[in-house]
């Protein structure tokens, strides 16, 4: 394991021995609750095996024309921004967004304003502020313009 999940592996450890203090007092929901927190270190170092080194992050993205619609899908969980963007810069196609297709590891794609404010999906979320936007461009700006590809 690289340094990087140096400090992840660290906090699973600690959770997990909190979790087992809590289980040999008797206290169950206190166990419960540091379970989940292991829990969720476990799962961001899971994530963090299957990312490329550097500062950015290749998402992949298809787009499809079927008649008049749009069929966009894309990883992760855009936020509902994505689809309303989207329906506003074409409105005269309808547009059926798939989530949960390929890339899970990036988790949910937020709006920009929705980082910093202690919201549970920037957790878990490895993509930093800006990456709905991006996607949303990305779409706009080539794939609704040329469905048809996997970008």
């Amino acid at each position: 394991m690289n340094a990087d999940h140096d400090p992840l592996e660290a906090e699973l450890a600690d959770w997990q021995r909190q979790q087992r203090e809590a289980d040999a007092r008797g206290d169950t929901l206190a166990a419960r609750d540091l379970g989940a927190r292991a829990e969720r270190a476990r799962r961001w170092l899971g994530r963090m095996q299957d990312l490329p080194q550097g500062g950015t992050y290749r998402m992949r993205c298809w787009v499809y024309r079927l008649g008049d619609a749009f069929w966009v899908a894309s990883g992760g969980e855009p936020y509902s921004a994505l689809q309303v963007e989207l329906r506003r810069r074409f409105p005269q196609h309808p547009i059926l967004c798939s989530p949960l297709a390929g890339d899970m590891q990036v988790a949910y794609l937020l709006s920009a304003e929705r980082y910093g404010r202690g919201l549970y999906q920037e957790e878990p979320s490895i993509l930093a502020p800006g990456c709905l936007e991006q996607l949303t461009g990305a779409l706009a700006g080539h794939s609704l313009r040329n469905p048809g590809r996997g970008r």
